[in-house]
């Protein structure tokens, strides 16, 4: 297999061309943001040919306090080939032009990939600016296009002024819109897209990279206590992720075993201004000594903390299909989580975890009883292994199949 062919390409099969388009994907100045879209991508790639469009705020901006100059404006990765092209717009204010930025930004490098590759769909990810600007250069290309929602776009976008006429634009000018949980697709119907038109299509989980360790030998090789009880937070550590609640929490427990037990928050920082925030709620609680920051780590060592914990936990604000869920019991680490957004849908209710109402008492007790209980972990691994990333790329390609085949044909 040369360099620039996929497997599908490789075999000589007529496979499906998907054209994807997202910000949301991982690059060198952020090689953690968006891994999901990414692996979503991986395994369609397995069974399709795949190109990606990636834009990228800059060159030599700022964005979230990365430079990104230094982002190839195309690279490989893995199986996947994709272009980077700079975009630019304004941080915080004027949001309601982002799509027009980002659409005119990429218009040369879309076009360009069109002619090169004949794609069958476009596969957008993320209903603005990102969907919005795919729906647009598909028309022009007259593609069929796609949009997958996932959280923020719908539930902390959509309701604002200046973001949402373009947001149904998106919505309504998609073939099918996927949500990665149903409670998402309901709020799609609430914006006026017929029900037939939308499909609910989980995240999966890389069952190569998530699975159980050896509980003394994971905490051998991160150097943590061997006895300790640990809660364990993976993701960003940001307000709306609800740290503060989950120390308010641990501080409430009444188990011998939880009232012991440190929280290891594993993410970037992205401001640390909540980071002190974070420390002094805990010496406030009396639990100055139990928080921990370690920081981001490969997707690669993941696997090494969620086998490490006692307990995962989750108390974000919204939420549209965390990922962390299913790598935690993947890795047969039970999961104590609110309800908000796809969190109740991701969570196997009594079989690896608990979800209960956003607020400090109800999580205390939910704690208690995570960290105490008998947890059936074969019965989590088996949960895990029914939602791969393969079935996620099977169903996204036969949802792409059926709208092709229904889809009326262009007018004489």
């Amino acid at each position: 297999m040369s360099p620039g062919d996929s497997p599908a390409q490789e075999s000589g099969s007529s496979a499906m061309r998907v054209l994807s388009f997202t910000a949301l994907f991982p690059n060198e100045a952020r090689p953690y943001h968006g891994v999901f879209v990414r692996a979503r991508l991986e395994a369609i790639a397995r069974r399709a040919e795949v190109r990606v469009i990636a834009p990228v705020f800059g060159p030599g901006w700022l964005h979230n306090g990365r430079i990104v100059k230094h982002v190839p404006y195309e690279e490989r990765q893995g199986d996947l080939r994709v272009a980077h092209p700079r975009n630019f717009n304004f941080p915080k204010i004027l949001k309601g032009l982002d799509a027009w930025l980002l659409t005119r930004a990429v218009r040369s490098c879309f076009r360009d990939t069109v002619a090169a590759f004949h794609p069958d769909v476009v596969d957008a990810h993320f209903a603005y600016p990102d969907g919005t600007a795919a729906c647009r250069l598909a028309k022009e290309c007259g593609l069929p296009y796609f949009l997958t929602v996932r959280g923020g776009d719908i539930n902390e976008f959509l309701p604002t002024r200046s973001r949402r006429e373009h947001i149904l634009e998106a919505l309504h000018g998609a073939e099918r819109v996927i949500g990665v949980c149903q409670d998402l697709v309901d709020s799609v119907v609430a914006a006026g897209v017929p029900r037939e038109r939308c499909v609910t299509i989980p995240n999966g989980v890389d069952l190569q990279r998530f699975f159980p360790e050896e509980r003394s030998s994971a905490r051998r090789r991160l150097g943590l206590e061997p006895d300790r009880p640990m809660l364990l937070y993976v993701g960003r550590i940001s307000p709306e992720k609800g740290l503060h609640l989950l120390v308010e929490a641990l501080s409430r427990v009444r188990s011998d075993t939880a009232r012991r037990a440190s929280l290891v928050l594993l993410g970037p920082a992205e401001r640390p201004r909540y980071a002190a925030e974070l420390e002094a709620t805990a010496a406030r609680c009396g639990l100055g000594e139990h928080l921990r920051f370690v920081g981001a780590h490969p997707g690669d060592e993941l696997r090494w903390w969620y086998s490490a914990a006692d307990v995962l936990g989750l108390a974000s604000e919204r939420e549209g299909w965390p990922n962390v869920v299913l790598e935690a019991i993947a890795c047969a680490c039970p999961v104590v989580a609110v309800d908000v957004g796809g969190v109740a849908e991701a969570v196997p209710h009594e079989l690896g975890g608990l979800v209960v109402p956003r607020e400090a008492d109800a999580l205390a007790s939910a704690l208690d009883e995570g960290f105490t209980r008998t947890w059936d972990r074969e019965s989590m691994l088996e949960y895990a292994r029914a939602r791969s990333w393969d079935r996620t790329a099977d169903a996204c390609l036969e949802t792409f199949r059926q709208a092709l085949e229904n889809r009326a044909p262009p007018p004489a």
